[in-house]
């Protein structure tokens, strides 16, 4: 997903017809490219907001269906990321992002829906989406859940981990899991459950009332002792793992 790219550019205009709200450019080669898919005007203009937030240089195209997404792409190719709503005019589940993958395999996609059934996050990452936003995440948390997907990991949000497991501030949950005999820490242990609720490094530090360099030092070292590469690994060792208790 253009890991090599370093900058990113940031455009917006409106055009006539609905579906395209900005034109493309030639003046971003090295820039990042989003295409934001979505056929509410209010739910594209948010997002490319909180987008703005993260990088505040990406280059954004807004459509409105399905076909017009697959103009855009066919003019521009090089497109890095796609946001697919998966419910859009001119496509049906996850048919659209079964296409996107199939015609430009190295363009990323994220996708949003109101919908969150778990199966149906968990069909989306395996036919190769690089996350599933349900459109009901706190606020707080989608820079983090967007901020994993662009750095090249994949964002499965907790309810498709099939459990509660949020921790507060100690690790008080009764259904918290129990990852000490995999040779973590008390500590290391409450940070891989926020991991695995999609939180970020300063989300952690602040929930457990620690300092942000102290969760990166712990993070590190919980992924060399379950020998996981990146946070979306951490996620899928805890629900390979944890079977919540049934009372």
């Amino acid at each position: 997903m253009g890991a090599s790219r370093t900058g990113w550019q940031w455009t917006s205009s409106v055009s006539d017809q609905g579906n395209f709200l900005s034109e493309p450019s030639t003046e971003y080669t090295d820039k990042m490219k989003c295409i934001i898919a979505d056929d509410h005007g209010m739910l594209r203009k948010g997002l490319s907001e909180l987008l703005k937030t993260i990088e505040p240089d990406l280059h954004i195209t807004e459509v409105g269906s399905f076909p017009a997404l697959i103009e855009q792409l066919s003019l521009d190719p090089d497109i890095d990321l796609v946001l697919l709503d998966l419910v859009i005019p001119g496509s049906t589940g996850l048919e659209g992002l079964k296409q996107l993958k199939k015609q430009w395999p190295a363009t990323a996609v994220i996708m949003v829906s109101s919908t969150e059934d778990p199966i149906i996050i968990r069909s989306a990452i395996s036919s190769g989406a690089s996350g599933y936003v349900p459109k009901s995440t706190p606020v707080e948390h989608l820079p983090s859940a967007f901020q994993l997907i662009l750095a090249g990991g994949i964002y499965v949000p907790p309810v498709a981990l099939g459990t509660d497991i949020s921790v507060g501030t100690g690790g008080e949950k009764k259904n918290r899991p129990d990852f000490i005999e995999q040779g973590l820490s008390a500590r290391q242990n409450r940070i891989l459950v926020c991991i695995a609720e999609g939180m970020s490094n300063k989300e952690i530090a602040a929930e457990l009332e620690l300092a942000e360099q102290t969760v990166k030092n712990e993070v590190s070292r919980l992924f060399r002792i379950l020998g996981v590469a990146n946070r979306a690994q951490a996620a899928v060792f805890v629900k390979s793992r944890y079977q919540p208790s049934e009372n």
